[in-house]
C-alpha cells in the first residue's frame, strides 16, 4: 500500500475515533445540522447513528427547530377530480386509504390512525414522512365491552418522549358507559399504562391540539369544559365564556404555542 494511502486512511480512522468518542448530546447537536440528504448517507454508517437518526427524540426535536424548511401541511382529498402531486407518500400501499386518517404530527413525527374505531379492525402508525420510514404500534386486546376507541398523539417537553393517547369508551348494563385513558410511551415498553377514568373521551369529531405537550380536547355535548393531559394527569380548564353555539361547532387549534 503507497505510504500516502496509507496515512489518509489512518487519519479517517483517527477521525472517525474521535467522533465517537463525542459525548452523546454534542453527537446529537452536530447531526442536527445536517441536510436531509446527508441525514440519509449517515443512517447507514453504524447502528449508533441509525439509532441517533431514527428513534433518539433529541435528534428529532433539534432538527425540528433548526429547519429552515419544514413542509407541515397534510392534505386529505375525497374529491378524485381533485389531483394533487403528493411530496410524502403514505406509510404503506396496504392501509385501507378512505379509513386512514391523521390523528396528530409533533416535531416532524405523524400518528396515523386506519380502519374502523369501533371494532378491533384498527391500526395505529407513527410515521417520519422525510425518512420514508414507519411502524406499527402495538395495541391492547380488544375487549367486547368496549364500544369504541379514540387516539391522541404528543411529545412531552418534560421527559422528551413521545406518547400515544387512548381513550377506551366502556359500555355497561344497567349504568352510564365510562371512558378510561391509556397510554403509550415510544421507546420505552410496549404496554399501555391506564391513568383512571376520564370526565370526557377523546373524539374524532372534535380536533385535539398539542400545544407544548399538553394534549386539549373538548366535551363532544357541551362548551364549558376544555380537557387537558400532561404527566399521566388529566385536568379539566373553564372554556371562554359567551359561548353561544355547541361545542360541535368548535375546533381546538395550536398557533404560535398558544391554544385557540
Amino acid at each position: 500500500m503507497p505510504k500516502a494511502l496509507s496515512f489518509s486512511t489512518e487519519i479517517a480512522k483517527e477521525v472517525e475515533s474521535r467522533l465517537m468518542d463525542l459525548q452523546m448530546g454534542i453527537m446529537v447537536n452536530i447531526l442536527s445540522h445536517l441536510p436531509i440528504k446527508s441525514i440519509f448517507r449517515c443512517k447507514i454508517v453504524c447502528k449508533l447513528w441509525f439509532h441517533l437518526l431514527t428513534s433518539d427524540p433529541l435528534f428529532g426535536k433539534m432538527y425540528y427547530k433548526r429547519s429552515s424548511y419544514f413542509p407541515s401541511i397534510f392534505l386529505s382529498i375525497n374529491d378524485s377530480a381533485i389531483m394533487l402531486s403528493p411530496r410524502f407518500h403514505l406509510p404503506s400501499p396496504t392501509l385501507y386509504k378512505q379509513n386512514l386518517r391523521l390523528i396528530s404530527s409533533c416535531n416532524g413525527f405523524i400518528c396515523l390512525f386506519n380502519g374502523w374505531r369501533n371494532t378491533v379492525e384498527h391500526s395505529v402508525y407513527i410515521s417520519n414522512p422525510l425518512l420514508g420510514e414507519y411502524f406499527e404500534v402495538k395495541l391492547p386486546e380488544w375487549e367486547k365491552r368496549v364500544q369504541h376507541v379514540d387516539y391522541a398523539f404528543c411529545f412531552s417537553e418534560t421527559s422528551g418522549q413521545y406518547k400515544v393517547l387512548r381513550s377506551v369508551v366502556i359500555k355497561f348494563e344497567g349504568r352510564p358507559h365510562v371512558s378510561e385513558l391509556e397510554v403509550y410511551t415510544l421507546g420505552v415498553d410496549e404496554k399501555w399504562r391506564n391513568v383512571g377514568e376520564i370526565p370526557e373521551p377523546l373524539c374524532r369529531s372534535f380536533c385535539k391540539a398539542n400545544v407544548n405537550g399538553v394534549v386539549h380536547w373538548m366535551n363532544s355535548e357541551k362548551n364549558d369544559s376544555i380537557y387537558s393531559f400532561n404527566s399521566e394527569e388529566v385536568k379539566s380548564l373553564l372554556a371562554p365564556r359567551d359561548l353561544e353555539t355547541s361545542s360541535s361547532c368548535f375546533t381546538l387549534v395550536e398557533l404560535g404555542n398558544c391554544l385557540c
